[in-house]
């Protein structure tokens, strides 16, 4: 075990009365079992003959020692939680029935029809904008320069997915590259992702190139956090482009212009989307707890979303899988922070003792999980394919830099 200050990784009463004993018990409330299936109705009282529907119409019901079984299925909904407070000894539990497979949900389905755009993509028009998409429940790459994907781990290898100034040209904030030059669209509006040294990652907008143009450049404005240029040299400032149809050139990568509407895909072998099973992410968060404490979570999955547990204490998360649990939304245009997996407090010496127990963590953009606090513990978790862009706070896999007398093990 390791002890960690700083990782960047009833009684009763007895009454003598007319010469007989009498006991008076004070006994805790009985605790209720409430259940949710999918084939439930909310308007049901909740019990395993009558299940609830949501997960959150059983979270309304609940009181401390409460427990809620969810019945296996996909759930897509957002389950708030706001000043719910447990005990130590009466926790609210929400627990997957008898080990059936629950899943929160954080896609939707995109069944539209699909037409031909050229070579093998197609398209299709969607009414609720996405920043990921799924085939099925694979992740697709985001249309990008240098190519790089999921699916046979390229995005991980910097030599492929990742591009660096031509040297002896450009500075900061204006790129050379003489394969720019062989683009046949203007990538002004596009977004570029700069690694430009140990956590000094930043993502921003293309400002200026025109077609035929072998460089580019881009805003600069609040980038605080970078290498020199000229002391660190281009070595040190990889970069790949992000943002614009053109750079849709291979087989699982896909695009969305929001002014449009327009979806954009390239799926394995050219086929057509339509016989297959294509999800969009809409959500980041399908569980948000804030100001509650002495909660558990048992055997529930998460699947294109996360969890946002803020200003909460004594939350224990245990026995669930998180895939493709966070991802950018520069798809959407959008280079705000991205949206992680959390268990936080306000400040970094406030009592946390959260708990994440037995969980895996894969394919997200973004850190595995961000922590702080005091007192919380990490254990038996398996963590991998994290953080690609390394956007979120510069990159960290696991964002726990305040997080005082954590145990992880």
């Amino acid at each position: 075990m390791l002890i960690i200050s700083q990782l960047r990784m009833n009684c009763f009463t007895a009454i003598l009365s007319t010469g007989l004993l009498s006991f008076s018990f004070a006994l805790p409330a009985m605790a209720t079992e409430y259940f949710v299936a999918l084939n439930g109705s909310d308007a049901n009282n909740g019990t395993i003959e009558q299940p609830l529907k949501h997960i959150q119409a059983a979270a309304n019901k609940m009181k401390p020692g409460d427990i809620t079984y969810i019945r296996g299925g996909r759930y897509f909904e957002e389950v708030k939680l706001t000043k719910v407070k447990g005990t130590k000894k009466q926790p609210l539990v929400f627990k997957a029935y008898q080990n059936e497979k629950v899943t929160l949900d954080g896609t939707i389905a995109i069944n539209q029809t699909w037409q031909k755009h050229s070579d093998g993509i197609y398209k299709t028009t969607i009414a609720e904008p996405i920043w990921q998409l799924f085939v099925n429940d694979k992740s697709m790459t985001s249309a990008r320069w240098p190519n790089g994907n999921w699916y046979d781990r390229s995005i991980w290898d910097k030599s492929k997915s990742m591009m660096w100034p031509e040297k002896g040209k450009g500075e900061l904030g204006t790129y050379f590259n003489k394969e720019l030059s062989a683009f046949n669209f203007d990538l002004t509006g596009g977004i570029i992702v700069v690694n430009s040294g140990s956590f000094k990652t930043y993502q921003t907008k293309i400002t200026k190139h025109q077609t035929g143009d072998d460089h580019f450049s881009y805003n600069t404005k609040g980038v605080k956090s970078h290498f020199s240029f000229k002391k660190s040299g281009v070595s040190r400032h990889g970069y790949f482009l992000e943002g614009k149809l053109g750079l849709l050139d291979e087989e699982n990568e896909w695009f969305y212009d929001s002014e449009t509407k327009q979806l954009y895909l390239w799926s394995e072998g050219g086929v057509n989307p339509q016989s297959l099973n294509i999800r969009g992410k809409v959500q980041s968060y399908a569980l948000s707890i804030t100001h509650s404490q002495h909660i558990s979570f048992t055997g529930i999955n998460f699947f294109g979303t996360s969890f946002n547990i803020d200003r909460s204490q004594f939350i224990k998360v245990a026995d669930s899988e998180l895939m493709y649990p966070a991802y950018s939304k520069r798809m959407l245009g959008d280079i705000s922070p991205i949206e992680v997996t959390k268990m936080v407090v306000r400040k970094e010496n406030d009592l946390a003792n959260n708990q994440l127990v037995n969980c895996k963590i894969a394919y997200a953009d973004g850190p595995a999980i961000e922590m702080n606090g005091v007192g919380n513990r990490v254990e038996n978790c398996y963590m991998h394919d994290i953080d690609y862009s390394c956007t979120h706070k510069g990159g960290y896999t696991l964002n726990m830099v305040n997080a005082p007398d954590l145990t992880f093990r």
